[in-house]
């Protein structure tokens, strides 16, 4: 326990030297099996930001959902589907805004050579905000290496009708993430990460994007 605290200091300490980060994030996920295959979760995440006229607390969101594992045997070497809300507080610059984010998801994943595994992560949600309702996919495609948790991922965002962002069928953001996730003691996993946030608005354009630094504690029953 005591190695992997001193790990994730030096990875803060390592992150701010080297990058001028902008975002600090930390989740904490409780979730398990409750019936045969079928599983729930419930998480809390919080941001602070220096970015868009922040500078403090910027964001947070709590998540509630239910999914199913199925065990394919031939395309797949796993499968999870998934029904979840996430209820959103966000900061904008003078004031708190509010997201009601109902999604439908679904996770195929593969068992590759060298102890990788291969996932993709495939989301449609409704954003229902106060200056407007969207409806947005995302895919986030990921490798991992199984014996050390160390992974790769990115996050893509299309939006699937026109908003004050970006038109249909655009990209509004495209987020790259590496990171470690890691059991840590019974019942208990961590995991620490770098993203680079990037966005597009159609007024500006791909916008100069955001160094995000962040950790997350799990316990699963």
């Amino acid at each position: 326990m005591k190695k992997i605290i001193l790990a994730l200091f030096g990875f803060f300490w390592m992150s701010t030297s080297v990058f001028a980060i902008d975002r600090y994030r930390m989740e904490t996920t409780v979730g398990g099996q409750f019936a045969n295959d079928w599983f729930m979760s419930f998480q809390e995440r919080v941001e602070f930001r220096q970015s868009d006229g922040t500078d403090g607390l910027g964001y947070h969101h709590s998540d509630v959902g239910v999914g199913y594992n199925f065990h394919p045997k031939s395309i797949f070497d796993g499968f999870k589907v998934g029904l979840n809300y996430r209820h959103i507080y966000e900061y904008n610059n003078t004031d708190w805004a509010v997201e009601y984010r109902p999604y439908a998801w679904f996770e195929p994943s593969w068992d590759m050579p060298l102890d990788l595994v291969f996932s993709v992560k495939n989301e449609l949600e409704f954003r229902d905000g106060e200056t407007e309702e969207t409806w947005r996919y995302r895919i986030r495609p990921k490798v991992q290496h199984t014996p050390t948790g160390l992974y790769v991922s990115s996050k893509l965002s299309h939006n699937l009708n026109s908003t004050n962002a970006a038109k249909s069928g655009e990209l509004d953001s495209n987020d790259f993430e590496a990171g470690i996730e890691r059991d840590v003691i019974n019942n208990f996993s961590g995991k620490a990460f770098y993203r680079y946030q990037h966005t597009y608005t159609q007024a500006a354009g791909w916008e100069p994007g955001y160094d995000m630094i962040g950790v997350g504690v799990q316990y699963t029953w």
